[in-house]
């Protein structure tokens, strides 16, 4: 997904009060790009320094990664146009050059496993 701010990332969002992670991705991904998903996988959970964040606020805090693989899924792309500018599948080596560092790298490092989870799972 390509941000207000041009960078590409992950779908993704915050999890409301009495939600699920589970919950919440099926929300996001239908707010910011119209998919509805079906089955839904843990990949893995990540978190650390290269998480830290700080808003113009002052407010600090390190945001923990919790992430799907989705392969079945209904309806089209359609980017929110608030949050997401634009949408589209990548393969993993492939990724645009503007794609979040953080991301980038993870994908990277994860990919083999990530080939193999995919392939395990069809």
């Amino acid at each position: 997904m390509k941000y207000q701010d041009h960078s590409w990332g992950i779908p993704g969002g915050l999890i409301e009060l009495g939600e699920s992670v589970e919950e919440c991705l099926r929300r996001e991904i239908k707010k910011e790009i119209g998919l509805d998903l079906g089955s839904i996988q843990l990949f893995g959970v990540f978190s650390g320094d290269e998480l830290y964040t700080k808003l113009r606020n002052g407010h600090e805090y390190f945001n923990v990664v919790v992430a799907y693989i989705c392969t079945e899924f209904n309806g089209e792309i359609k980017p929110d146009g608030e949050e997401v500018l634009e949408a589209d599948f990548f393969h993993l080596f492939d990724l645009p050059e503007s794609t979040q560092s953080y991301f980038k790298e993870k994908i990277q490092e994860l990919g083999p496993g990530l080939e193999q989870f995919l392939k395990a799972d069809r």
